[in-house]
């Protein structure tokens, strides 16, 4: 029999737009862009 794998799961919910606005503001104080990424988001 094989083993049980651990897949990885991702989960997408839709926020308001002001919620948004606001939670990209505080993760640009703690975060660093990711220097492999394009200008508009595209590697």
């Amino acid at each position: 029999m094989e083993k049980d794998r651990n897949y990885r799961q991702e989960l997408k919910f839709e926020i308001p737009y002001g919620e948004y606005v606001a939670m990209q503001k505080r993760l640009r104080l703690i975060m660093k862009p990711d220097p492999h990424v394009g200008e508009y988001g595209a590697a």
